[in-house]
């Protein structure tokens, strides 16, 4: 479990630096809209123009199963309700268009490979 923890943190790092380069500011990460949430949304960012709630999957080189097909229906809705509770409780956010956006990270050998990023993604 461990394992698994330091490769997605790894991953997320890697997109948040990502974002930055890309122009924009990282709002949170990891945020959950309420207490006892099982839910959350690993990175939420904003450029100006989008409010982009960002998905971060990350995978050893060489997974079988591709990473954005392992964000289906039931965790898109789980990401909307949560992203609408984060709007409610944030308000001057509302101003920027929201996305959902999905980040593909291949790590190797404890260091990132690859990110495919995905605009939009759902």
């Amino acid at each position: 479990m461990t394992d698994r923890l330091s490769t997605g943190k790894l991953g997320e790092d890697a997109v948040a630096k990502y974002l930055v380069k890309q122009g924009y500011f990282v709002v949170t990460r990891n945020y959950h809209a309420t207490q006892g949430h099982h839910e959350e949304i690993d990175i939420i960012a904003c450029n100006g123009r989008y409010l982009a709630f960002v998905e971060v999957k990350t995978r050893k080189k060489g997974t079988a199963l591709p990473a954005p097909f392992s964000v289906n229906e039931k965790k898109q809705r789980r990401l909307f309700d949560c992203a609408q509770l984060f709007l409610l409780a944030h308000t001057s956010y509302s101003c920027y268009q929201p996305r959902f956006d999905v980040a593909c990270v291949t790590v190797q050998d404890g260091a990132v490979d690859q990110i495919d990023y995905y605009q939009n993604a759902f």
